[in-house]
C-alpha cells in the first residue's frame, strides 16, 4: 500500500525523543479505510494528528502500529508517497527501509483530541505555552501542508484545557498543553517592567 509521506514527516516532529515510554518515540498510524489512515504523534506534552491519503490498502486495512522515528526520518524527502508492506511476522518495509514496529500501544488519542460539541461549548481563555512546543507544532503543520516558513496558523486557547493550533480544516491539528506552575495556571496579569532603570 501507499501513504502520503507529508503526514509521516509531520508526525516526527512531534513524536518523543528517546523518551522512557518507547511507544511515543514513534508515529503512530491507523489504516481505518481504504483511502485514508490517522497518523499521530505526541510526547506527552502536545500531539500532532491528520489524515493521510492512502492507495492500496489491502491486507493492513484495521492495522494500527508506530513506525519508530529512525525508519522515518531515513525517508526519500522527495517522496510523495512511500510504500509500506508487511514482509514478515513483525517486520514492515517502509519504501526500501526495513523495521520492526514500536512495541506498546499508543496512547488513545480520542481522549485529548476535542469533537465539535466540546469544542463550541469551551470558553476561549489565554493561557502560557511552551514556546519550543509552539514552533515545533507550527513545523508540523508547515510539513503537512507543505506551506512555506512564513505560515501563519491560527491558535486556539481554551485555558488550562489545552491550545489547538490548525489550518482551519479538520483534517490536521495539533493540540498542546498549556504550562501549569505549582498546578495553577499562569494566565495572570502582566506586570510593567521597573520604569526606574529606564
Amino acid at each position: 500500500m501507499y501513504i502520503n509521506t507529508k503526514a509521516l514527516r509531520a508526525a516526527v516532529n512531534c513524536s518523543g525523543v528517546k523518551d522512557i515510554r518507547h511507544y511515543l518515540n514513534g508515529v503512530y498510524v491507523n489504516f481505518k479505510t481504504e483511502e485514508r489512515a490517522t497518523v499521530a504523534a505526541t510526547d506527552g506534552h502536545f500531539l500532532f494528528v491528520c489524515l493521510a491519503d492512502t492507495q492500496d490498502v489491502g491486507d493492513l486495512l484495521g492495522t494500527a502500529l508506530i513506525i519508530p522515528n529512525d525508519a522515518l526520518k531515513k525517508l526519500d524527502k522527495r517522496a510523495q508517497t512511500v510504500e509500506l508492506s508487511k514482509i514478515g511476522e513483525n517486520a514492515y518495509r517502509l519504501g526500501d527501509i526495513v523495521f520492526t514496529p514500536v512495541d506498546g500501544t499508543f496512547p488513545d488519542i480520542g481522549r485529548v483530541i476535542p469533537d465539535a460539541a466540546t469544542l463550541a461549548s469551551r470558553e476561549i481563555k489565554p493561557a502560557i505555552y511552551n514556546p519550543d512546543l509552539l514552533v515545533r507544532a507550527r513545523k508540523a503543520l508547515q510539513t503537512y501542508y507543505s506551506t512555506k516558513l512564513d505560515a501563519v496558523f491560527q491558535f486556539a486557547q481554551y485555558g488550562d484545557d489545552c491550545g489547538i493550533m490548525h489550518a482551519g480544516e479538520h483534517v490536521a491539528q495539533v493540540v498542546i498543553m498549556p504550562m501549569r506552575d505549582n498546578g495553577v495556571q499562569g494566565s495572570e496579569a502582566v506586570h510593567a517592567f521597573n520604569r526606574d532603570y529606564l
